[in-house]
Order: structure tokens, then C-alpha cells, then sequence
């Protein structure tokens, strides 16, 4: 769980720095930023903000032009949330990933 400090359960990451990601990805045009700070949560425990960071972390990857990544991102996220198919979905994002971190990057 991320840090909680009394903003409605939602903590302290919720309350500071999620506002701060957002508007750098939308208003800043800052995707390295916002990057930069989204990444920093994606290793915390499992909770209830973990489709949104992951959202938030696939528009910064498109902004900087790593739209393969950032498909792959949220295929993952969504798979965890299907009641079926859910184990074909995520074999889909992994093998997405694989071609956008290089390998096979000939391949349609």
C-alpha cells in the first residue's frame, strides 16, 4: 500500500504526487517527468491506484514515442481485472513487450 496520511485513505501519493504526474503528462508536455515520478510507485505493493499508475505510465510512454510499450502496459493491467481470458490477454501484452524491447523487431 502506498503511504497513507489521512486524505480520504488515498495517501500521500495519491494527494501530491499523482497531480503533479498528470499534469506533467497533459499540461507540461513533460513525459520524462512524469514518467520519472510515475515509475517510482509501479514497484509499491498491489492497491486500489494500480490501474490508474499504470494508465498514466502507458501516456507517458506514448508521448515519448514508446506506443509498444505502452499498449503492452495496459493490456497487463487490464488482463489482472478480466474474469476470462485474462491469461490469453496478458501472453498478447508479454509478447508486445518482447517485440517493443527489441527482439523480433522485424517481425509485422
Amino acid at each position: 500500500m502506498r503511504p497513507v496520511c489521512g486524505h480520504g485513505g488515498l495517501g500521500t501519493w495519491a494527494v501530491t504526487v499523482w497531480p503533479l504526474a498528470r499534469r506533467s503528462v497533459y499540461k507540461n508536455s513533460e513525459p520524462r517527468n512524469a514518467l520519472r515520478m510515475i515509475s517510482a510507485f509501479t514497484s509499491a505493493p498491489a492497491d486500489e491506484l494500480d490501474g490508474a499508475v499504470r494508465a498514466f505510465l502507458a501516456l507517458a510512454l506514448v508521448d515519448l514515442g514508446v506506443e509498444r510499450e505502452a499498449v503492452a502496459i495496459s493490456l497487463t493491467a487490464l488482463s489482472h481485472d478480466l474474469s476470462r481470458y485474462n491469461q490469453s490477454l496478458a501472453r498478447y501484452a508479454q509478447a508486445i513487450s518482447v517485440k517493443a524491447s527489441g527482439v523480433g523487431k522485424n517481425a509485422p
